[in-house]
Protein backbone atom coordinates (compact mmCIF):
# COMPACT_ATOMS: atom_id res chain seq x y z
CA UNK A 1 0.00 0.00 0.00
CA UNK A 2 1.47 3.38 -0.65
CA UNK A 3 1.88 5.61 1.87
CA UNK A 4 0.11 9.25 1.32
CA UNK A 5 2.65 12.39 1.73
CA UNK A 6 1.34 15.33 3.73
CA UNK A 7 2.02 18.44 1.50
CA UNK A 8 0.49 21.21 3.08
CA UNK A 9 3.30 24.25 3.73
CA UNK A 10 1.32 25.44 7.24
CA UNK A 11 -0.75 24.15 10.01
CA UNK A 12 -4.58 23.29 9.27
CA UNK A 13 -7.14 24.62 11.91
CA UNK A 14 -10.27 22.65 12.34
CA UNK A 15 -12.92 25.40 12.42
CA UNK A 16 -16.99 26.53 12.12
CA UNK A 17 -16.62 29.71 10.28
CA UNK A 18 -19.24 31.49 8.11
CA UNK A 19 -18.18 33.21 4.92
CA UNK A 20 -19.21 34.30 1.35
CA UNK A 21 -17.70 33.71 -1.93
CA UNK A 22 -18.09 36.25 -4.25
CA UNK A 23 -16.99 36.76 -8.00
CA UNK A 24 -15.84 39.79 -10.48
CA UNK A 25 -19.24 40.27 -12.25
CA UNK A 26 -19.24 41.22 -16.13
CA UNK A 27 -19.24 45.28 -15.66
CA UNK A 28 -16.66 44.39 -13.06
CA UNK A 29 -18.40 44.96 -9.93
CA UNK A 30 -18.47 41.95 -7.59
CA UNK A 31 -21.40 39.24 -7.44
CA UNK A 32 -22.69 37.21 -4.77
CA UNK A 33 -22.27 33.72 -5.53
CA UNK A 34 -23.27 31.74 -2.45
CA UNK A 35 -22.80 31.79 1.49
CA UNK A 36 -20.04 29.18 2.85
CA UNK A 37 -19.14 27.15 6.12
CA UNK A 38 -15.64 27.03 6.70
CA UNK A 39 -14.47 23.69 8.11
CA UNK A 40 -10.49 23.85 8.06
CA UNK A 41 -7.88 26.84 7.95
CA UNK A 42 -4.41 27.09 7.24
CA UNK A 43 -2.11 29.88 5.82
CA UNK A 44 -2.57 28.31 2.18
CA UNK A 45 -6.19 28.14 1.84
CA UNK A 46 -9.80 26.60 3.88
CA UNK A 47 -12.12 23.53 3.13
CA UNK A 48 -15.44 24.80 2.99
CA UNK A 49 -19.27 23.37 2.69
CA UNK A 50 -21.51 25.08 0.28
CA UNK A 51 -25.15 24.19 -1.21
CA UNK A 52 -23.91 25.42 -4.34
CA UNK A 53 -22.15 23.39 -6.89
CA UNK A 54 -18.66 25.09 -7.71
CA UNK A 55 -16.51 23.78 -10.44
CA UNK A 56 -13.14 24.04 -9.46
CA UNK A 57 -10.22 26.79 -11.13
CA UNK A 58 -12.72 29.45 -10.67
CA UNK A 59 -11.54 32.38 -9.21
CA UNK A 60 -13.45 33.88 -6.40
CA UNK A 61 -13.28 35.81 -2.87
CA UNK A 62 -13.75 34.74 0.36
CA UNK A 63 -15.61 37.03 2.85
CA UNK A 64 -15.35 36.42 6.32
CA UNK A 65 -15.47 38.12 9.91
CA UNK A 66 -12.09 40.06 10.58
CA UNK A 67 -11.43 41.77 14.01
CA UNK A 68 -12.20 44.93 12.64
CA UNK A 69 -14.19 44.08 10.22
CA UNK A 70 -15.07 41.86 6.85
CA UNK A 71 -11.99 40.97 5.45
CA UNK A 72 -12.08 39.88 1.64
CA UNK A 73 -9.28 37.13 0.11
CA UNK A 74 -8.63 36.41 -3.50
CA UNK A 75 -8.55 32.62 -4.22
CA UNK A 76 -9.30 29.94 -6.51
CA UNK A 77 -10.86 26.49 -5.81
CA UNK A 78 -8.56 23.44 -6.02
CA UNK A 79 -11.16 20.98 -6.15
CA UNK A 80 -14.88 20.61 -5.49
CA UNK A 81 -16.49 17.10 -4.02
CA UNK A 82 -19.81 18.18 -6.02
CA UNK A 83 -23.47 15.94 -5.53
CA UNK A 84 -23.71 14.44 -2.04
CA UNK A 85 -26.55 13.07 -1.05
CA UNK A 86 -27.75 15.48 1.37
CA UNK A 87 -26.89 18.45 -1.07
CA UNK A 88 -23.47 20.02 0.58
CA UNK A 89 -20.85 20.17 -1.54
CA UNK A 90 -17.05 20.42 -0.23
CA UNK A 91 -13.96 22.46 -1.86
CA UNK A 92 -10.65 23.72 -1.41
CA UNK A 93 -9.63 27.15 -1.74
CA UNK A 94 -6.94 28.43 -1.85
CA UNK A 95 -5.68 31.73 -1.18
CA UNK A 96 -4.15 34.23 -3.55
CA UNK A 97 -3.38 37.03 -1.92
CA UNK A 98 -2.43 39.82 -4.25
CA UNK A 99 -1.73 42.88 -2.25
CA UNK A 100 -0.08 43.13 1.38
CA UNK A 101 -2.36 44.13 2.81
CA UNK A 102 -4.19 41.12 1.39
CA UNK A 103 -1.57 38.74 3.21
CA UNK A 104 -1.42 41.07 5.88
CA UNK A 105 -5.59 40.58 6.57
CA UNK A 106 -5.19 36.82 5.95
CA UNK A 107 -2.14 36.50 8.44
CA UNK A 108 -4.27 38.25 11.15
CA UNK A 109 -7.08 35.91 10.46
CA UNK A 110 -5.68 32.75 10.92
CA UNK A 111 -3.81 33.87 14.00
CA UNK A 112 -6.62 35.25 15.58
CA UNK A 113 -8.30 31.77 14.62
CA UNK A 114 -5.66 30.03 16.59
CA UNK A 115 -5.80 31.81 19.61
CA UNK A 116 -9.36 31.28 19.98
CA UNK A 117 -8.47 27.66 19.45
CA UNK A 118 -6.04 27.16 21.75
CA UNK A 119 -8.12 29.46 24.37
CA UNK A 120 -11.36 27.11 24.19
CA UNK A 121 -9.46 24.01 23.40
Amino acid sequence: MERLTEKRRAPRYEIMEFGMLWRKGQKGDSERVCPAIITNVSLGGVQMKTRMPIEPSQELTLELAGESGPVFLPGDVRYAKNGSADGIHTLGFRFKPETSKDREELAKFVLSLRERISVSG
